[in-house]
Parts: C-alpha cells; structure tokens; sequence
C-alpha cells in the first residue's frame, strides 16, 4: 500500500512541476506564449503547437483551456500523449470546441484531428465544422472530423463534419478505438455519413441525424470493424443501411 501512495505522490509532483503543455484559445488576457508551454501564464495559442512542444520534451499530457479553438490546418497526434479539454481540473466536451473552419465550397483538406499512436488519447471537446478533401487518395478525403489509425478518441462530440468520400464525422481504421463520443449531424456523399468502421472499434458512442447519399447512413461497418454498445437514431442514406451498412468494403 505504500509503495502505491508513493507512486501517486511522484505523478502529482511531476506534473506539479510543469510536465505539461498548456493551451488557451488566441485573445486570452495576460499570457506570453513561452515553449514547452508548461504553465497556463506561458501557454501556447495554438494547440498543434503544444502537441508538438509536449512531444519534443516526452511529455505526455496536453491540457487545453475551455474556449474555441479556429484552426486553419489538422492537429495531428503521431506521439503518446494525453490532449484534453481542461477547466478547472474537470473535462468540458460542450465547453472546448475546435471548429475546422470550413466554408461552403472550400475545395482544402481541414480535418480537425488525425491520431495515430496506440498510446494517443485524444477526450473531451466538441470537434465540428471539419473538412476531408483530397485529389485522389481515400485517407485523405475520408474523416471529416477526426481520423482515428490508431489511439483513442474519448468523451468527445463530433458534429457538422463532412468528408469527400466517407465518414462524414469520423474514419476509424488500423487499431483505432472511438469511445462514449456523440456523432451527430456529419455528411459523406459515398457511405458512412456518420462514422465509417474499416477495422478498430466504435464503442459506447451515439450516432444520430448523420447523412450519405451512398450507404451506411450512421455508420459503414466491414467485416474487420467492430461496433459495440451504440445507439443509432435518425440516420438516413440514400442507399442501403440508414442506420447500418455492413459489408467486405463497407459499399
């Protein structure tokens, strides 16, 4: 039992001692950005830069503020790390929103998130407004919101995303888990309005009001993919599968 306490007591210290990155949305009064950003009196306006700042020093947590956070390019995730929403030591998914910033017509790639580390955690915000679009690549035009190859996406809500080709709010491929998120509102004109499970797993999530004019309104499943304890309400395709579309290719 003590050998357990004294191990508590170290990771209090260690973060107390500055072992994390610090984000506050552009405009906040009385910081002077400073990296690694280890104090919220020097905390980095832009959370791609914490992410990198934390990575270059081997942390493993980012703490972003509540706020919103208008991006004009992907944060990507490719370390073990920890990025959360923060205030007042609590987690605030409706409180912490990062918009990605697409206009009607933008013909750029503005993703929100792409994570790919099997120890990345990416929990609580409100992730909306994100864009895939690529020429000719399918990663690339898939995964409106958030991307998930590898690591978690935890606790968040992803809505008003739209990919080119599928998985409007969410692609979710390799060991990628999305767990206890809300997908809601996101458009893919191929399949997988909502969220497109190649392999990894969808768990604890609600998917709801999602679109495709191809199939798998909610979610596009294949064979490699798993789907578990999740509700699926109001999803429409104009192809097969308004709520679910499982198949090989998830067509």
């Amino acid at each position: 039992m003590k050998s357990k306490i004294f191990v508590g007591c170290c990771l209090m210290v260690a973060v107390a001692m500055g072992q994390v990155s610090h984000v506050v949305p552009p405009g906040t009064g009385g910081v002077n950005p400073a990296s690694p950003f280890n104090s919220w009196a020097t905390a980095a306006t832009n959370i791609q830069e914490a992410v990198n700042a934390a990575s270059g020093q081997g942390w493993t947590n980012v703490w972003v503020s509540n706020g919103t956070y208008t991006l004009t390019s992907q944060v990507t995730i490719a370390a073990g790390m920890t990025v959360r929403s923060w205030h007042n030591g609590a987690m605030d998914r409706a409180g912490t929103i990062v918009n990605g910033g697409n206009l009607a017509g933008n013909t750029t790639t503005n993703r929100c998130f792409y994570i790919d580390h099997a120890d990345a955690v990416v929990a609580g915000f409100t992730i909306t407004n994100g864009w895939a679009y690529g020429s000719s690549i399918v990663s690339d035009q898939s995964g409106g919101g958030v991307y998930v190859n590898n690591g978690l996406l935890l606790n968040c809500t992803v809505q008003g995303c739209e990919a080119q080709y599928m998985g409007g709010g969410v692609m979710v491929q390799a060991a990628g888990v999305v767990r206890d998120c809300l997908i809601k509102g996101n458009t893919a004109p191929n399949a997988a309005g909502g969220a497109r499970v190649w392999s990894g797993m969808l768990d604890d999530c609600d998917v709801v009001s999602n679109y495709t004019g191809g199939s798998g309104g909610g979610i596009s499943l294949s064979y490699a993919g798993i789907v578990t304890n999740t509700r699926i309400k109001s999803n429409y395709s104009l192809g097969v599968g308004g709520g679910l579309n499982i198949g090989a290719s998830g067509g």
